[in-house]
């Protein structure tokens, strides 16, 4: 897997799970939190891998929603938001 269309082929074929489809975001994720870096701004539709309550942490603390399976937020170009799924 040398880029990033190889590792998104290969977890399509594998049935492995993505939180976004933004080939220029950066995730990093646990069985608790979601970090998504994003380099350019704009709406992201965020897909989590069980239903749970969301909490951004940063960079505003704030209740994104209660048994969710998936969220559509705004994020600033050059950010990185962190929100914890529980």
């Amino acid at each position: 897997l040398r880029d990033r269309v190889g590792l998104r082929k290969f977890f399509a074929e594998h049935g492995l799970h993505r939180f976004n489809d933004n080939p220029d975001d950066v995730i990093y994720a646990n069985k608790s939190f979601l970090a998504v870096h994003a380099k350019e701004g704009g709406q992201r539709h965020i897909t989590l891998p069980r239903t749970a309550r969301v909490t951004m942490l940063l960079p505003e603390k704030r209740l994104i929603g209660e048994n969710l399976k998936d969220f559509t937020i705004d994020l600033p170009a050059i950010s990185t938001t962190l929100f914890l799924y529980e």
